[in-house]
């Protein structure tokens, strides 16, 4: 996914939460800061640019990713109904891994911010959001 992520207004993610779920997602660090005067955005999050900063592991996915977890966060079926249950209604249940990998970036992140916000921290991704400085 590219610059033409948006989260959808009804999607409301925290602006500080985003590059912890980039991070998580990809294994790079995000920054809504302009890195270089040209540098390109990546992503446009939570009403912001974001810009891939450094590396800092290998992260989860591909937004569209279809294994035994689902999108670029890698949800089971049953953390992603999770979210949805804690959505209020912003958030449809999904129905299986393609249909995880089949929402939108946003969508998947305030997903996980839902997870991460009823848990206290981001159990559910350990190794990725170690790597993060998340643990």
């Amino acid at each position: 996914m590219t610059a033409s992520a948006e989260a959808r207004p009804d999607y409301p993610t925290p602006a500080w939460f985003v590059p912890q779920a980039l991070c998580v997602h990809s294994g790079w660090r995000y920054s809504s800061q302009r890195p270089t005067p040209h540098a390109r955005p990546e992503y446009r999050l939570a009403g912001r640019w974001w810009w891939r900063t450094v590396r800092v592991g290998s992260g989860e996915a591909a937004w569209d990713e279809v294994n035994a977890y689902g999108g670029g966060m890698q949800m089971l079926v049953s953390t992603f109904n999770r979210a949805a249950a804690l959505s209020h209604g912003r958030l449809r249940a999904a129905r299986s891994n393609a249909d995880i990998a089949s929402r939108s970036a946003g969508e998947q992140v305030y997903a996980a911010f839902l997870i991460v916000r009823a848990d206290g921290d981001w159990r559910e991704w350990p190794n990725t959001s170690r790597a993060c400085g998340l643990r």
